[in-house]
């Protein structure tokens, strides 16, 4: 593995009030990096993928960290030729897949192969591919796994014909073994960066201006031209709107872009779609920048939008809108950076919280490309501190403020603002600056899992809605309106009894004792189980000495069983029991509502069972239900029959020579009893028999 020593900085690292980590880490190399995808690992740690930049050449970074962001390995992966970049990759179970291209110059024509690159867990090549066909026009492409267990990449390519951009698909098995490929012809320049999104055997492709369906082998069932009201008619642009950016819902698509406001802005624009392609409703957002979706990443509620946004050298804002299903805007956040700065990729983590990469970029410095890797919570929220001096007014600005965003027009003077940050990259709330004689006002949405909340020393003890008016940056009134939810942990108490063991919330306990539970309660707090436990554990153990049985377990009912018969000895009840005849014998114990049953012991060796007559004999049948025989092997004289029950009480006694004796039922109930007999010599036998 080879390794390298990567200047991670860690800006900010804490729980937020919800439980959620948040931290800011920046990357950088001797030269440069520029990180292009993250996804979250099974671990809940995070992969990040990149490309390392020398004076002369490029190659390749994987970069693999903990949940909090500290570094766990790094892996370069150096491809021949002169340039080469990762574009886009996947997290497998037993690995990861990277795409990228490789750029060659024919003629001063710059040309771009594709690669994919298969590695293990710990980013080891298992395999790699390069696919010299694919003439890409430009740098970058996507990836996608699909349901065969294979890869398709998408990119561009160049249509020398009306000079624009159509796009090219590439389809390989699970070992990057290329199956097909296809070249769609789009309207008016079609490439763009988005995936392609799979549903069930059809692919959906977006271009410039359109959507394509196709079947498993890439060939088109229909194409869905769109003609949307937007862009500016007087615009110099071609595409006075267009798509950028695709994704799946559970009944159709979403697909982001733009349109031209002006020569020089844009405004973001989102569609959502049946499976055919017919609109059901569509968005557009004015983040008052240069403005466009480049991706579309699901979230449990919604979805993250990601932004072309570009409003200045020394500032960039609101990088990202957080949609429902329906659109509407939930919160929008940003980083406020010295440089200029763009998106790379945002996605939603395991906890609800967001994940997010961007560029800085600062041709004065070296190195010139600075990355940022931030992890925020579910509301969008960062606890870096920032300052700003603003006018000689310093202002404070922690983390992002979720809530709906503000379209007042950002005019203020960019060369009044100099930035002075305790990390350098913070996420700023949801506050338009602007400079004309006009008030402010915004929208914060706090929900919060304590007693109490605070907004400028105002402390507030009970859910409601708030109004402030505050004197804002530039001397006006600025009325911001909480929207305030305050949710209290809740707790509770389980008294339990029970037998062995126990299980709650799929943790099982085997011990009597106190345990503590927390949880997340309907309203996202803490709910705190106090479990007081008593576990009843019987010993079902028996031991036999000269024997007498007896249970191991003390202060429990008894009752002790013929397992030959398997059934119940009356009257043996104690925790002791003799027994009078060969068998095999058991026990029930119980405390409580609890209850066990040993094994079964074998006793051979009772006295009265020992056959000391000197001539056998025999009862059949035995059990019986009206008379039952004793029939000796040799006449019998003056020997005594006696018959007991299962206590040794003497029921009847007689006095008999002879060699066949008749036992009747008479008033005998159903039951076990004991046949013993005497002879002239003293000498006993005794023999066991059922009545039914």
């Amino acid at each position: 593995m080879t390794k390298l020593l990567l200047p991670f900085l860690l800006l900010f690292f804490t729980l937020d009030g919800v439980g959620q980590i948040t931290f800011n880490k920046r990357i950088s190399f001797s030269h440069g990096a520029i990180l292009s995808d993250i996804k979250q690992t099974n671990d809940d740690g995070f992969a990040i993928v990149g490309n390392k930049y020398s004076q002369t050449s490029s190659g390749i970074i994987l970069i693999k960290t903990d949940e909090i962001g500290d570094t766990s390995w790094i892996q370069n992966y150096f491809i021949p030729g002169f340039y080469s970049t990762a574009s886009d990759f996947e997290v497998l179970e037993d690995g990861y897949l990277i795409a990228g291209t490789r750029r060659t110059t024919i003629n001063n024509y710059n040309s771009y192969d594709c690669f994919l690159i298969r590695t293990d867990t710990l980013g080891q090549v298992i395999w790699s591919k390069i696919y010299t066909n694919a003439s890409l026009s430009q740098d970058e492409v996507s990836l996608i796994k699909t349901n065969d267990n294979g890869f398709i990449i998408k990119g561009s390519v160049l249509n020398l014909t009306n000079n624009s951009k159509n796009i090219k698909i590439i389809k390989t098995d699970s070992l990057g073994n290329l199956e097909w490929d296809k070249t769609y012809e789009a309207l008016e320049n079609g490439g763009n960066n988005s995936k392609v999104i799979q549903i069930d055997s059809n692919y959906f492709i977006c271009t410039h201006k359109s959507l394509i369906k196709t079947n498993a082998a890439g060939e088109i069932e229909w194409i869905k031209d769109y003609d949307l009201p937007y862009g500016c008619a007087t615009c110099n642009w071609i595409n006075k709107f267009y798509f950028s950016s695709i994704s799946k819902v559970d009944d159709g698509l979403l697909i982001g872009g733009g349109y031209y406001v002006d020569d020089e802005n844009r405004n973001s624009l989102v569609l959502k779609t049946d499976f055919e392609g017919n609109i059901v409703w569509e968005k557009s957002y004015n983040m008052n920048a240069n403005d466009g979706v480049i991706f579309i990443n699901p979230a449990n509620d919604g979805f993250v939008l990601g932004l072309y946004n570009n409003a200045g050298s020394n500032w960039s804002s609101r990088s990202f809108i957080k949609i429902d299903f329906n659109g509407e805007c939930q919160f929008s956040g940003g980083i406020v950076t010295s440089h200029d700065s763009e998106n790379c990729e945002m996605i939603q983590t395991s906890d609800n919280g967001y994940a997010y990469v961007n560029l800085e970029t600062d041709f004065d410095i070296d190195p010139s490309y600075i990355c940022n890797f931030w992890k925020i919570n579910s509301n969008g929220r960062s606890n870096c501190k920032s300052t700003f001096n603003l006018n000689s007014d310093t202002i404070t600005v922690i983390g992002f403020v979720g809530g709906q965003f503000d379209v007042i027009p950002n005019t203020f003077s960019q060369s009044a603002i100099n930035v002075e940050m305790f990390c350098e990259g913070g996420i700023v709330e949801t506050f338009c600056f602007n400079d004309n004689n006009s008030n402010h006002s915004s929208v914060l949405n706090e929900t919060v899992c304590d007693s109490s909340y605070t907004l400028n020393g105002q402390v507030y003890n009970q859910s409601g809605t708030y109004n402030q008016v505050i004197q804002n940056y530039f001397g006006y009134d600025s009325t911001i309106t909480l929207n305030l939810t305050i949710n209290n942990p809740t707790t509770s108490a389980l008294n339990e009894t029970t037998c062995n063991s126990y299980s709650l919330n799929n943790q099982t306990y085997t011990q009597s004792g106190t345990y503590i539970q927390t949880m997340q309660n309907a309203n996202g707090c803490d709910s705190t189980i106090t479990l007081n436990l008593t576990i009843i554990n019987i010993n079902p153990a028996i031991t036999n000495n000269s024997n007498i049985l007896t249970a191991q377990q003390t202060g429990a009912s008894y009752q002790w069983i013929d397992c030959d018969l398997d059934a119940l000895i009356p009257g043996a009840t104690n925790q002791s029991f003799t027994p009078t005849y060969v068998g095999e014998y058991a026990v029930q114990i119980t405390i409580g509502n609890c209850n066990e049953t040993s094994a079964c012991v074998m006793v051979n060796n009772v006295s009265l069972e020992e056959n000391q007559l000197e001539n056998g004999f025999e009862i059949f049948p035995n059990p019986f239900t009206s008379e039952a025989k004793i029939v000796f092997n040799v006449p019998q004289t003056n020997i005594k029959i006696q018959l007991l029950d299962v206590l040794g009480k003497e029921l009847q006694s007689v006095s008999f020579s002879g060699t066949e004796f008749t036992i009747y039922r008479e008033s005998l109930s159903a039951s076990m009893y004991f046949v013993q007999i005497t002879d002239a010599s003293g000498k006993v036998a005794t023999r066991k028999i059922v009545l039914e």
